[in-house]
């Protein structure tokens, strides 16, 4: 395994994130966030694409992070998966969005997530207000 890295020269705000490879093809992003969840996204790069598998707490700008840090290729896209709809692994969604004025990442091919209520993933902190409804 390698040892970790922070962002370079990137802000303040993307220094809760350290990234180690752990294979030829996959790399876990750690998260250091105010809640102590420390959550971990796995990125597993493919030849043409890159999934990214969770966003994490959203404690500081990750989509920075990852370009900053030359993990997306000039072409590749990147696949955003959520393995499921808490906010420690939906925190920075709304940062690969690509819907809106708010849809900052044009390299994101697609967000895989819970189609019951997509609204968080739109903008900034809202991955907070929704709740789980029985039905």
């Amino acid at each position: 395994m390698s040892s970790l890295m922070l962002s370079r020269g990137a802000p303040e705000d993307s220094f809760c994130y350290s990234i180690e490879k752990i294979s030829e093809r996959v790399s876990v992003i750690k998260e250091k966030d105010e809640w102590e969840r420390k959550p971990l996204m796995y990125l597993v790069k493919g030849d043409q694409n890159v999934a990214l598998i969770d966003t994490g707490c959203g404690s500081g700008n990750l989509l920075d992070f990852i370009v900053r840090n030359d993990i997306l290729g000039k072409k590749q896209k990147l696949i955003v998966i959520n393995t499921h709809n808490h906010a420690e692994q939906t925190g920075a969604n709304w940062q690969f969005s690509t819907t809106g004025k708010l849809g900052m990442a044009h390299q994101v091919m697609d967000l895989c997530a819970s189609s019951a209520d997509t609204y968080y993933t739109k903008t900034p902190q809202s991955s907070f207000d929704w709740e789980a409804r029985r039905v």
